[in-house]
């Protein structure tokens, strides 16, 4: 997709309120393993919209800030934890290296877990929509990118990475990689209903 087109997605359910949101990416190349992360935390947005591929057409604005009660597992090393603090970056806009959010450990050098949103009149730009979570050994260490789609908004070859890429940009920004991923690149998009309030007893009748 590109532009202002919504993204099509294969299947979309119905959509209740929610408690939680997850991820689960899915990369496999001819010329390298198949590399899997599944990341949920509570839910940082109401509207089912806010929590898919951030593209003009899909949801409006930036959504840029903690996340709470994450829970990882992948297969790249590192990365598995639970209870983890993190963070997210949703946005269609272009974006700079200014830790804009505050994010712990984040580098105004460096493409990472904290960077500056740049909206325009347009609404397309390079896009990022990244997780990023606290190093389960350290937490006092850089977050680490539990994983990254960029340049996704203008039909070019995009950004795609699970884990922190350890050279160039940690949040794979510039590594224009997605056509490595020949065999699969599949990421799923989950939500978990809040249980329905419990239903009010009936008044006693008299007698």
């Amino acid at each position: 997709w590109g532009k202002r087109r919504g993204v099509p997605y294969a299947h979309v359910g119905a959509a209740p309120a929610f408690s939680r949101v997850a991820y689960y990416l899915e990369l496999e190349g001819a010329e390298g393993g198949r590399r899997w992360a599944w990341a949920s935390a509570e839910a940082f947005a109401k509207d089912v919209a806010d929590v898919g591929v951030p593209c003009p057409a899909c949801a409006g604005g930036a959504n840029q800030g903690p996340l709470a009660n994450v829970n990882v597992a992948s297969n790249v090393p590192g990365l598995d934890g639970t209870g983890l603090a993190g963070n997210i970056e949703f946005w269609p806009y272009n974006y700079g290296m200014e830790n804009s959010g505050g994010v712990p450990g984040a580098s105004a050098e460096l493409y990472d877990s904290g960077d500056q949103p740049i909206p325009n009149s347009s609404g397309i730009g390079y896009g990022s929509m990244q997780i990023h979570a606290e190093d389960p050994s350290d937490p006092t260490k850089p977050r680490n990118t539990v994983f990254a789609l960029n340049r996704f908004n203008r039909g070019l070859v995009a950004d795609l990475g699970i884990g922190s890429q350890t050279t160039g940009q940690p949040d794979w920004t510039g590594a224009k990689n997605a056509g490595a991923y020949d065999r699969v690149r599949r990421l799923r998009v989950y939500v978990l209903p809040r249980e329905p309030p419990s239903p009010t007893p009936p008044p006693p009748q008299k007698h």
